[in-house]
């Protein structure tokens, strides 16, 4: 629509409006219109009617636009005490902010919330009342309302006139103000002291139940050790009297009351261990020591610890994950995961069942333990990993146990960024899951040789290995720090400093000093390799590189 034809429009509507209360005016007229006018001439009489006609109904109309003001007016001041209800006495406050900063207009709630009279907040500086400790968050929030155009919010501490301090949530945005024109920022402020306060009482409730379990984890980690050892010698004593009872022919050294203490003393020490080693795990005593190992070396050391239990139930053990699958774990770590889950699963496996090991299709970085033993009901897989609750199990041929071992091994799993997954159903055995984040090795090659870099790339290529280079010994420690390589290919002749100085500066950098790294040189100096050697240097090779020679000792590192 053209503006003229909006003005065509706006101008009918007066003169509908118009017609409308000239129709109303007349009918009120004409109702009680009598004039006598039988003395004058016939047209004179007429002029006459019609100009006093017109009057009456000029005088109506005015009457009823007198009474419509007047109906206005109450419609106003209706309004007027709306808007005083919704404005002054909202629940929350409101200001309109000038973009200098300055209070242009407030409600009485933010007056009442400051404790101050309301026409003592207008011309009156916004961060007058904000905290010096929030003056930046306000700021802030103030430049991005109207820098952005965008609603904004914060929270700042404001203090009122009479010292009272307040949380407040502040939401603004950019408007005009209807005055002038000029930018101007709407303001609606929430007092949030209340939820502040709780915030903070449930902050200091949870920092003192943190302290309580840190010390509980810390007397349980204590008295797991002092019992540890003496328990530990009553078991030799008893072993020891049991033999000299033998050599002297007793015949209380074959009573089974023997093996039934030694047995519970053996149990109580397994039960302190695990405790002494979940009570490291809390206190932060087990830190993780990752490194890249091979998962079917791994399995096969859990199977050889286990292969007396599991020969004893004629259980057959077979290590299904194939040479060279490669993990990023704490092998320490993983060890005792692996021989505690093989352990359960000769525990509840029957004579002459199967236990397996094998990779998991579709995840590089974890592999399973698989039984055709008694199988756990779905009730109690939710709870196998807490240690609040009493989940000992006699094996199936009587074995007892503690009921921690899954949990210390999800705790050890966690503690390394990996996990354990349970499948288990009544009679049908039980499969675990182990895995791992998947990490890719990466190497960094310190050479100033273009062509000895894409060389070493290149063989590394060959093993799955990827590669950076690094073209002097400067660059080499940045991008050590930067990148966190798992290995570093180090020539000793570098420019600038040499191969022997960036081991010296790497070894006083708690942050890289832990990366294995492997010397390369032309020359092979035994003053030279010994000096690499006790600045921490892995091991050395001679350069040219050969493919089959780098595989060799590169593996021996990452796998």
């Amino acid at each position: 629509m053209t503006n003229k034809q909006a003005g065509m429009g706006e101008n009918g509507n007066i003169a509908d409006t118009a017609k409308a209360l000239r129709k109303r005016a007349e009918v009120q007229v004409r109702s009680n219109e009598y004039l006598d006018l039988g003395e004058l001439p016939p047209g004179e009489a007429r002029a006459m009617q019609q100009m006093l006609h017109e009057l009456r109904v000029h005088q109506a109309e005015l009457e009823m636009q007198n009474e419509e003001l007047r109906q206005a007016e109450t419609e106003l001041e209706a309004a007027r005490a709306k808007y005083f209800d919704f404005y002054n006495l909202a629940p929350v406050g409101y200001f309109t902010i000038s973009e200098g900063g300055v209070v242009l207009e407030a409600n009485l709630t933010s007056a009442n919330k400051l404790g101050t009279d309301r026409t003592l907040l207008v011309n009156q500086p916004f961060t007058r009342w904000i905290t010096a400790a929030d003056q930046d968050v306000y700021y802030l929030f103030s430049k991005g309302v109207f820098e952005t155009g965008k609603p904004q919010k914060c929270e700042v501490r404001m203090a009122g006139d009479g010292g009272a301090l307040l949380w407040a949530h502040l939401r603004g945005m950019a408007a005009l103000d209807a005055g002038n024109g000029a930018s101007a920022c709407y303001i609606v402020m929430s007092d949030i002291t209340e939820r502040k306060a709780a915030e903070e009482k449930l902050k200091a409730a949870m920092t003192e139940a943190e302290a309580a379990t840190a010390l509980k984890d810390k007397f349980v980690s204590l008295m797991a050790h002092d019992l540890s050892s003496p328990i530990g010698h009553n078991i030799l004593a008893l072993k020891d009297l049991r033999a000299r009872l033998r050599d002297g022919k007793s015949p209380f050294a074959d009573d089974p009351i023997w093996n039934l203490v030694i047995a519970s003393n053996e149990n109580m020490l397994h039960t302190i261990r695990d405790l002494l080693d979940f009570g490291r795990i809390k206190l932060g005593a087990i830190s993780p020591r990752l490194a890249f190992t091979d998962a079917h070396h791994l399995v096969q050391y859990a199977i050889d610890m286990e292969a007396g239990a599991a020969a004893h139930k004629q259980i057959t053990v077979l290590n299904g994950v194939p040479p060279r699958t490669r993990l990023y774990c704490d092998i320490k770590l993983t060890g005792e995961v692996l021989v505690n889950l093989l352990s359960n699963a000769i525990k509840f496996s029957n004579k002459g069942d199967v236990v397996s090991f094998g990779s998991k299709e579709g995840e590089p970085s974890a592999f399973f333990i698989k039984d055709t033993g008694a199988g756990i009901a779905a009730n109690r897989l939710a709870s196998l990993f807490k240690f609040d609750k009493a989940k000992s199990t006699e094996g199936t041929a009587g074995e007892r146990g503690t009921g921690l071992g899954l949990p210390f091994s999800d705790e050890l799993m966690k503690a390394q960024g990996g996990s354990l997954r349970i499948e288990s159903a009544p009679g049908q055995g039980t499969t675990v899951t182990i895995a791992f984040p998947h990490v890719a090795p990466k190497v960094l090659v310190v050479e100033d040789s273009t062509m000895d870099v894409e060389l070493a790339r290149l063989l590394l290529k060959g093993i799955g290995i990827g590669a950076i280079g690094a073209a002097d010994g400067e660059e080499g420690l940045r991008l050590m720090e930067m990148e966190l390589p798992h290995l570093v290919l180090l020539d000793i002749n570098l420019p600038g400093i040499d191969g022997i100085e960036v081991l010296r500066r790497k070894r006083d950098n708690p942050k890289i000093a832990r990366i294995p790294v492997i010397v390369t040189t032309v020359n092979v100096d035994p003053e030279v390799t010994e000096l690499a050697l006790r600045l921490g240097a892995a091991d050395f090779m001679k350069k040219p590189l050969e493919a089959e020679y780098l595989a060799v000792r590169v593996r021996k590192i990452v796998s």
